[in-house]
């Protein structure tokens, strides 16, 4: 598959949900996420992402040891740092995903999804790279590009680009047609999140009486 296949959906403009084959630090993206360790035990001692190595090797110590300063990340937590000497990126979202033995649920995934994008808002980015959380601990792709089109439609009302970074061809294969059905989704529900906040707010410039019976007039018995 040619490189301007996998890149489809960026040369779109407008387009929200890409998918990418490059690196995660070559995406240009204001902000990236690395799926980092939740264990007691010393990082050294755990096998740490590709994801991870990748963003280490150009952002540098820096972010890490900002990270290492915070504490340990429970399951499913998402941490905000800087991106230390990284360019065009100016956060790094580190996710708690690894933990000492065995795998999280999917329930920790899938809540930990959704904490990148309640972080991302809320250190106002507008473009997010991440690989597909969860994939590495043994959910299957489908599963996981589905969490975050969910989370991005629920969370991501300010973002303009969310990329989901696939290096391994075979999954890439697999994603590339629900990418369509992934944007209509996210789109679908940014624009039910948009209406359900514009009515909630004419509702609230209306008053609690608009539109219903007039308020009681309360007579005193002296009056009667």
């Amino acid at each position: 598959m040619s490189q301007a296949a996998l890149q489809h959906s960026a040369e779109k403009p407008g387009r929200r949900l890409e998918l990418s084959d490059k690196c995660i630090t070559d995406t240009g993206c204001q902000c990236l996420v690395n799926p980092w360790i939740s264990s007691r035990l010393p990082a050294w001692l755990l096998k740490t992402s590709d994801t991870s190595r990748q963003i280490r090797a150009v952002a540098g110590v820096g972010p890490f040891r900002q990270l290492r300063r915070h504490g340990r990340l429970q399951l499913g937590q998402c941490l905000a740092t800087g991106a230390g000497q990284m360019k065009r990126t100016n956060y790094l979202l580190h996710v708690g995903l690894t933990p000492s033995f065995g795998r999280p649920s999917a329930k920790i995934v899938e809540a930990a999804i959704a904490e990148v994008f309640m972080t991302a808002d809320k250190v106002g980015t507008q473009t997010v790279a991440m690989p597909l959380l969860g994939y590495e601990q043994g959910y299957a792709p489908e599963q996981v590009f589905q969490w975050i089109v969910s989370a991005a439609g629920k969370y991501g009302a300010d973002l303009h680009a969310v990329v989901v970074v696939v290096n391994d061809p075979e999954v890439m294969a697999i994603l590339q047609p629900l990418l369509k059905a992934g944007e209509d989704e996210m789109e679908l529900r940014l624009a039910q999140k948009a209406a359900a906040a514009a009515d909630a707010k004419a509702a609230d410039s209306q008053g609690p009486t608009a539109g219903g019976p007039p308020p009681l007039r309360l007579h005193s018995a002296s009056a009667a």
